[in-house]
């Protein structure tokens, strides 16, 4: 008597999503690129993907900060870390962005907030401008809102007005929505860990 086993998705693994992203950067992208992600993910990447991360899961808060404030940072905002491709997921822009929030120095209730009686979250124009928000959910593009309301309760639907965020190129989205960015701008790198890399 053999039972058929089944298996079901463990909190700690890769979703399948993941999965598909990481075997298309270690087949599509050159062995010495540098990846920027946020740093739950960079054992992910290092492992599975083969590549060089900013950041992973044993990193010193300092590196872990500089990810936060950048990818919270408006789109026109002066950046410091320097990379090859960027991945974003949408837990980076849902889930997780309170934490990320946090480790920027910021107040989660500065982006968004629960209100009314059932707490469906209001997005306040600061959520819209962050760059990691920008390029994942509009995919940089400029969004005209064609309405006047100053808060949104989609963070898919942006209510303010946002320009095209210039030097990212979308070469990658797995079926689930993980993304990955490269630039063609460069810069001069602030990470120890490598140099010469083109800016995201």
């Amino acid at each position: 008597n053999i039972q058929q086993a089944t298996a079901r998705q463990d909190y700690f693994t890769p979703s399948d999503a993941w999965c598909e992203t990481l075997a298309w950067v270690k087949d599509n992208t050159p062995e010495d690129s540098f990846i920027l992600s946020w740093w739950d993910y960079g054992y992910w990447i290092l492992r599975m993907a083969d590549r060089e991360v900013y950041v992973d899961p044993c990193q010193s808060k300092g590196p872990v900060t500089k990810v936060a404030k950048m990818f919270t940072s408006p789109y026109q905002g002066e950046r410091e870390i320097e990379a090859d491709y960027l991945i974003l997921d949408h837990s980076t822009v849902t889930s997780k962005f309170w934490a990320i929030v946090t480790w920027a120095g910021e107040e989660p209730s500065e982006f968004y907030a629960p209100a009314g009686f059932d707490r469906k979250l209001i997005y306040h124009p600061e959520y819209y401008q962050c760059l990691a928000v920008h390029l994942y959910n509009f995919d940089g593009k400029a969004v005209s809102p064609g309405n006047d309301i100053l808060i949104g309760t989609n963070p898919f639907i942006s209510p303010v007005p946002l320009e095209a965020v210039e030097g990212y190129t979308l070469v990658y989205e797995s079926r689930q929505k993980i993304k990955g960015l490269v630039a063609a701008r460069r810069r001069t790198l602030v990470s120890p860990i490598k140099s010469g890399c083109s800016f995201l």
